[in-house]
């Protein structure tokens, strides 16, 4: 295929000084078809040359502007649906891709229709519109018929082989694939090439064999990165090797890859693609304990994909599960409830949800909705993501036989894929089952190897769940040191990252038995308060004294029995309790 344009990729992400790239509209380039039916005119060169720098607000204003004067042919209806696609107004997008469809039956170019079929296809499916995203794929094959080979033959069967995989139809998906990888390699499609590599290794890692479907998957995305790829296919390779990755647990890959993924975002439009890149790095961000920032990126994606159907239900998602650990309650179960309205259902809403119930003290509630979730997911990948959630939602409620069961799962996919990550679940998985079922040394082992996992792999909020988990086991074996520690620590992790909801849940754990004071008050003394806010603020034992005109042995004593009442044994665990119950500034 000839390209519409080329241009210098000087000054991009993945680009070479003074390097040549062809820019593409849709499924590939504009066929030369195409472009010998575009009139010589000063229209086609001046799109053609906002197209090459993509400036899409542009493109769209300039065929906007045009179109009361005289009708668009195919190739420039194509372009403006483009335009509008990159600037995330897809039912707009939509609406013009039927037209240039129409118009390029019209001119008798089938393969040009079947092109717009095939995007009409996937506009459709993301909108969770299956039916109808079926019905335009059959459409592209019946126009298809007949015609001489070319690139889009190659699409079909690479959308046919992504639906058998997501079928577990493994085989079936490897032999259309390596047919599309003929037609890529004698079209010289480098578009086409990358996608049927990238899907063949998402193929080869759902059939077991993760290292050689990540090493596929990263020859991908060097053709991605490298510049030479078309945006809609830069963009399909970052987002399905960051899904792979985050799939599997990769984090290490993620943080390698998203770096030039979260690069290119920002030089592209609003759409599904830079919107999931956006999801995925506030995925990430979460991971590593930057909450705020997650938060804000969430949010961000949220407001750019609403038009893009299902897939603004993952931004939603990841909204929903921070402000759920930050204890806004309220505001989880509005961004959850709005992923799965958008999504139209789906686990990740689920699974939010189950979580949320438990925090709100209904882990029963919970634990049948993430008993729905993992009955409508048979991926064992995806059914992984919702297992450690499973786990401690059974225990909560105390039902092990699922926990039991969900646990021997994980361990099973972590053993099959082998990836940091899901033996760092798994393990996390069968030490609160262990401590469920009272074997408190086992509890010990398993989460002790756990939290080694966790640390490498950098998650706040994973080591500090672990070290609550810990504490826990060393309570029930007499280590009352090492409970405090282990608390302490978690508190300390807590704390950094303004959970709240896990904070509560550690002051009810400190609790004494048989206390009966409401969750948050403290049964300090004024005096003891006074000395706690004063602590928070960074004084010394002498600072505090002299503020107080007592004496340092008084301040001790002070401290002493504060520590005791709270159930803390550093004075950053008591300065971050301060913090939680409105005492810093007293």
């Amino acid at each position: 295929m000839e390209p519409l344009v080329r241009h210098s990729t000087h000054g991009q992400p993945g680009g070479s000084a003074g390097g040549e790239r062809p820019v593409r509209a849709g499924i590939g380039a504009l066929g030369s078809s195409a472009i010998a039916m575009a009139p010589p005119s000063a229209l086609v060169e001046q799109v053609t040359a906002l197209v090459a720098r993509r400036e899409w607000e542009q493109v769209r204003a300039v065929l906007q502007a045009a179109r009361p004067e005289a009708d668009l042919d195919a190739p420039l209806l194509e372009l403006a649906a483009e335009a509008s696609w990159w600037l995330g107004r897809v039912t707009e997008s939509v609406g013009i891709r039927r037209e240039a469809m129409a118009a390029y039956e019209g001119a008798g170019d089938r393969i040009g229709a079947a092109r717009m079929a095939l995007l009409l296809s996937e506009d459709h499916r993301r909108q969770g519109r299956s039916t109808v995203a079926e019905s335009w794929r059959r459409r592209a094959a019946r126009l298809l018929q007949d015609q001489p080979e070319c690139p889009e033959h190659g699409y079909l069967l690479l959308h046919r082989a992504e639906v058998a995989r997501r079928r577990g139809e493994l085989d079936e998906a490897r032999a259309m694939l390596t047919e599309a990888t003929g037609i890529a390699q004698r079209a010289d499609d480098a578009d086409l090439a990358a996608d049927v590599t990238q899907e063949l290794g998402r193929v080869l890692i759902s059939a077991g064999d993760p290292l050689e479907g990540l090493a596929l998957m990263d020859e991908a995305m060097l053709a991605a990165s490298d510049g030479g790829l078309s945006p809609y296919t830069t963009g399909k390779v970052y987002c399905c090797m960051i899904s792979a990755c985050d799939d599997l647990g990769d984090v290490k890959r993620v943080a390698e890859w998203e770096q030039s993924s979260a690069a290119w975002a920002r030089l592209e439009g609003v759409n599904v693609f830079p919107g999931m890149c956006r999801v995925h790095h506030a995925e990430l961000l979460a991971h590593f304990g930057r909450w705020a920032e997650a938060e804000h990126v969430a949010a961000q994606a949220c407001e750019e994909l609403r038009e893009v159907g299902w897939i603004v239900a993952y931004a939603w998602t990841a909204l929903g599960q921070l402000r759920s650990r930050r204890g806004d309650f309220d505001g989880a179960a509005e961004a959850f409830a709005t992923a799965d309205r958008t999504g139209a259902g789906g686990p990740g809403p689920e699974a939010g949800f189950a979580l949320l119930l438990l925090a709100q003290g209904d882990p029963r509630g919970g634990l049948r909705r993430i008993t729905r979730a993992l009955g409508a997911d048979g991926s064992a990948l995806s059914r992984a993501r919702l297992l450690p959630a499973g786990v401690e939602l059974a225990v909560a409620a105390g039902d092990l036989e699922p926990a039991e069961a969900w646990t021997a799962e994980l361990e099973q996919t972590a053993a099959r894929y082998d990836t940091s990550k899901l033996r760092a679940s798994a393990s996390t998985a069968r030490g609160r089952l262990e401590l469920a079922r009272g074997s408190a040394e086992a509890a010990c082992a398993a989460l002790t190897g756990a939290l080694r996992q966790w640390h490498d792999l950098s998650a706040p909020y994973e080591i500090a769940t672990g070290r609550v988990l810990l504490a826990q086991a060393c309570l029930a074996l007499g280590d009352d040191d090492g409970w405090n520690r282990s608390l302490d620590m978690a508190v300390e992790l807590f704390t950094s990252l303004g959970a709240a909801a896990d904070l509560a849940r550690v002051d009810e754990l400190r609790r004494p038995a048989g206390d009966s004071r409401p969750a948050g008050s403290t049964g300090l003394t004024a005096r003891e308060a006074e000395v706690l806010g004063l602590l928070a603020t960074g004084a010394t034992n002498k600072e505090i004294a002299a503020r107080l005109v007592v004496s340092q042995k008084t301040v001790a004593r002070h401290l002493s029995n504060i520590f005791t009442k709270i159930g803390v044994s550093t004075r950053a665990a008591a300065t971050a309790y301060a913090f939680r119950h409105g005492l810093a500034d007293h």
